[in-house]
């Protein structure tokens, strides 16, 4: 599924194919960017431009084919879109195994562009080269300082780190690198573009094995490929890596200016939103938190149950960051009887000893106060990270302030997060700046990266991954149940979903007045009756549902009534029977699905159902397979979760079993890709088990 990039990004020898000497043009910049702002060799660039016979005092080759005797590892090509597949394919002839195309022209201008994109990518089928691009704006390694890129940028990109950073378009990726200003390095900056060939999941793979690599930064604007998505969510989670990831696409605006900008689709946000929760990924909304949080990840060390002190000196500032904590859930733990007493004897008597310290303005008149707080905090066994917002720029005195907490972050192991509010940046944010420190510039994006950070902790404490290999006598078991009709009626869905352990009613299909009658009094008065319909989803819009039905004569009347009803709402549809079944009372309604999503493959649903199910929304959305265990937790996702565990001392009902069958069904969308729908509505929770009242399956 995945290549190996190495030779792409740490290639030996490279070719420039549509170099220039033209100031300011691609190929000039390009060239320039590798052999004077990088750590590469000049020798082992090859140029080729079939207008030039030399360039910058070397010599430039006509095509690829004329250099002899060397091994290009890397392919980089400014050409016109038109000229770019025969010149791939020219590579590809020369057993080149890489190409990095930045030459833009293709399916994201339009038809005729499609049509060039097409072409190269039978090129790619046809060949063993891998491509890069098109339309990208080339790939950076700043750890190891090599800028395969036209962006004149790159002079300033000098900051190496932790953070491996993928985006489809290259400006927002500009974006995120110029975070370096505030000291925040990056290992990489991959932007494969229109993903062609290699996509943004195959750059995430290549970053989860470099050790270097302790977070990745990604900027999507759709899923290439949804399997491989999940492959390298579930590699990073295995391997403590967090991908953070900011997506666009969530509106429908979004969706159709990513598919304009880089030809991507969006795909289904909400499926994308539940792989996400499931395999750890951290989604985030905007630019400043892809790179804040990236930071806080690389700064921090992953743990359960983190602890966090809020130190500082005014106290409105550490009263809202502590409500900000509160609101989200973060901790913030009382002190160690040893650590208040020592702050009792630094601290005058009005200030706060506990959690959050507030310093008072004492710490701006005895700058021993700060440092002699601090430490005792940073000593304490309960706390892991320190919170200071600095509220103001007191000038001197804040500089005195920045230099303590720099001093003091290079004698711990805790982290130190300074939170600079003040909009003047003089002396003390560079301070801070300088010694590692990465100010975050608000208090509500320093509790939304904590969140993250916590909750990332906390998920992969408890994570179990689903130990899913069904056997091949499991998978035709599953087979077996397929029928050759696209949408199947209530009667056949409720068999088929049967057929996979979900409890259904007692219940025969009658096709006569008489043989209802006769279904009735096998099954035992009171029951229910419904139209049975390939052509009506929805029974309760034509009134095609009797339910509560004592006798005979009220069987009889209610019979012809359902008769009327659907002559008269849907004419057209063609009458299966009308399903008698046993009543059904008490539980809770929910409904249980399955969706089969073109990019991340089969989703399941559960939420509230009934009737109501479309208006209230109150659903929770996994990727199939599911545990029973992460079943319960989708559950416990739902708003309306409390109904399910005894609410106003009405009875608790089973939800171990409901989490079963959730599972189950889960299995069945992975083992039966046939599937495009299934809707269980309702999905009847009682106190023992849980039974299907009615169901939908639409099959590919």
């Amino acid at each position: 599924m995945f290549t190996d990039l190495t030779r792409l990004v740490q290639p030996t020898n490279i070719a420039i194919i549509g170099v220039s000497s033209r100031d300011g043009s691609h190929g000039k910049n390009t060239y320039e960017n590798i052999v004077k702002q990088s750590n590469f060799s000049k020798e082992n660039v090859y140029l080729v431009n079939d207008r030039y016979d030399e360039l910058f005092n070397r010599r430039c080759y006509k095509s690829i084919s004329e250099i002899k005797g060397v091994q290009i590892d890397v392919a980089i090509i400014l050409v016109r879109a038109n000229a770019v597949p025969r010149i791939v394919q020219e590579c590809a002839d020369h057993t080149i195994p890489f190409a990095l195309i930045m030459s833009s022209g293709f399916n994201e201008v339009g038809e005729e562009g499609q049509k060039l994109q097409n072409e190269l990518q039978a090129v790619i089928k046809n060949t063993n080269i891998r491509v890069y691009g098109p339309n990208c704006p080339g790939l950076t390694d700043l750890n190891r300082r090599l800028g395969m890129t036209f962006s004149p940028g790159y002079v300033n990109d000098t900051l190496g780190g932790s953070i491996g950073l993928v985006t489809q378009g290259g400006g927002l990726g500009r974006t995120a690198l110029q975070g370096q200003k505030r000291g925040i390095g990056f290992g990489y900056f991959f932007s494969p573009g229109n993903e062609i060939d290699l996509d943004l999941s195959d750059c995430i793979y290549y970053m989860i094995h470099d050790p270097k690599i302790k977070v990745i930064a990604a900027v999507a604007e759709g899923i290439k490929d949804g399997e491989k998505f999940k492959e390298v969510a579930k590699l990073a989670l295995k391997k403590r890596k967090p991908i953070v990831i900011l997506k666009v696409g969530r509106s429908e605006l979004g969706r159709k200016a990513a598919l304009s900008h880089t030809g991507s689709l969006a795909g289904s946000d909400q499926v994308f939103d539940a792989l996400c929760k499931q395999f750890g990924v951290i989604r985030v909304n905007d630019i400043d938190e892809l790179i804040e949080t990236s930071q806080l990840f690389v700064r921090c060390t992953i743990k359960e149950d983190v602890g966090l002190a809020i130190v500082t000196g005014s106290g409105g500032s550490g009263s809202l960051l502590a409500d900000f904590c509160g609101l989200n859930g973060l901790d913030l733990p009382s002190f160690n009887t040893s650590t208040i007493k020592k702050l009792e004897e630094v601290l005058p008597p009005f200030a706060s000893y506990n959690n959050p310290v507030d310093l008072t303005a004492s710490f701006l008149v005895d700058e021993r106060i700060h440092e002699d707080s601090m430490i005792p905090i940073l000593e304490d066994d309960n706390i892991d990270i320190v919170i200071e917002p600095i509220n103001a720029d007191y000038g001197n005195s804040t500089k005195i302030l920045a230099e303590s907490l720099v001093n003091l972050q290079k004698k711990t192991d805790k982290v130190i997060i300074p939170i600079w509010m003040s909009s003047r940046e003089d002396g003390g944010y560079d301070i801070l700046e300088k010694g590692g420190l990465v100010p975050f510039r608000s208090i509500r994006n320093t509790v939304t990266a904590l969140t993250h950070f916590s909750n990332y902790g906390n998920f992969v404490s408890s994570h179990v991954e689903v130990d899913f290999n069904p056997n091949q006598k499991e998978a035709q078991r599953r087979k077996d149940i397929i029928v050759k009709k696209r949408v199947l009626n209530e009667y056949d869905s409720k068999k088929f979903i049967g057929k996979v352990g979900i409890e259904v009613p007692n219940e025969v299909l009658a096709v006569s007045k008489g043989a209802a009658i006769n279904a009735a009094e096998s099954i035992g008065f009171p029951v229910a009756m419904k139209i049975v319909s390939e052509q009506i989803k929805h029974k309760t819009e034509v009134k095609g549902i009797q339910l509560n039905i004592e006798n005979e004569k009220a069987l009889s009347l209610a019979y012809d009534e359902l008769m009327e009803n659907v002559t008269r709402l849907a004419p057209n549809a063609h009458i299966d029977g009308v399903l008698i079944a046993e009543m059904v009372k008490g539980g809770q309604e929910m409904i249980l699905g399955l969706k089969s999503d073109p990019q991340y493959g089969q989703s399941i649903l559960i939420g509230m159902g009934g009737v109501n199910a479309e208006i209230l929304k109150d659903i929770a959305i996994g990727i199939c397979p599911i545990s029973e265990q992460y079943a319960k937790s989708l559950v416990n996702e739902l708003a309306s979760t409390p109904l399910l565990n005894g609410y106003r001392n009405s009875p608790k009902l089973d939800v171990d079993a409901l989490a079963k069958a959730i599972s189950d069904l889960s299995v069945l969308g992975i083992t039966t890709p046939e599937i495009n729908e299934l809707d269980i509505n309702p999905l009847i929770v009682k106190e023992k088990g849980v039974v299907a009242l009615d169901a939908l399956v639409i099959l590919d």
